[in-house]
């Protein structure tokens, strides 16, 4: 594992493998992971407080080379604050998130408001990113040069996608495969649908390098299918997998 400079005051960016970045706010160990392709960086969800995301532009052009696409897993709002510092970039979102954010943005943007105020600062607006890509998942398709896969992986809401980079070996699938969290239903997403995105997951796990989920640490595949068998046990036990409305993302 390679430290790269600081970003953001004590906030430390890690390579590891080489080409892959990844960044960990303290709220909830919430992650970050950009992926150096043939033609720039692409970004993966969003740090959550303030100037992080500007930080951790400046560190990748720093470690060579600028953004060129911004992925979201989920209409979380932790996942969804990268845009204002990525003017310009094309944002991809699956037809599921899309669809979500459209739907449930005043309500996603008040949770925003509701974080800040409660660390005693003022409100952010919810970014509206103004270049965006829509695909429907499964697919295969090219970003930044190099070839990225989309996964449907709804459950823990109503939407949800995990991004596969073949290449780097390297799966983002977004608030599943936590080792800092126990299964979280929330409003919109089910116990069937997580299972099957456990199922869909445990799949390409013998694909990757690394496994960064959005919230702890990255994972060796061995370690993720221990989290993966961990979650579906805590999932077949009534009433383990809890809501999260209204909670922390």
């Amino acid at each position: 594992m390679t430290s790269a400079p600081p970003a953001h005051g004590g906030w430390a960016p890690f390579v590891d493998p080489p080409g892959v970045l990844v960044v960990t706010s303290a709220p909830w160990e919430t992650t970050c992971t950009a992926v150096r392709m043939p033609e720039g960086w692409v970004v993966v969800d969003s740090p959550v407080e303030p100037g992080e995301p500007e930080g951790l532009v400046g560190t990748l052009r720093a470690q060579g080379g600028d953004v060129c696409a911004l992925l979201v897993t989920h209409a979380d709002w932790d996942h969804l604050l990268m845009p204002p510092a990525l003017p310009g970039v094309e944002v991809v979102l699956e037809r599921r998130t899309a669809a979500r954010l459209e739907a449930e943005g005043p309500a996603i943007a008040a949770e925003l408001a509701a974080f800040d105020r409660g660390e005693g600062r003022a409100a952010r607006g919810l970014p509206r990113p103004a270049h965006v890509r829509v695909v429907e998942a499964p697919d295969t398709f090219t970003v930044g040069g190099g070839t990225v896969e989309v996964h449907p992986v709804p459950g823990h809401t109503a939407d949800g996608a995990a991004w596969l980079f073949p290449d780097a070996g390297v799966l983002c699938p977004g608030d599943y495969l936590s080792p800092v969290e126990e299964p979280l239903v929330a409003a919109g997403g089910s116990v069937e649908d997580y299972g099957r995105a456990l199922d869909l997951l445990e799949g390409l796990l013998a694909r990757v390098r690394v496994v960064v989920p959005g919230h702890g640490e990255r994972l060796t595949p061995a370690g993720a299918r221990e989290v993966l068998e961990r979650d579906r046990r805590l999932l077949r036990r009534p009433g383990r997998a809890r809501s999260t409305a209204g909670a922390d993302p």
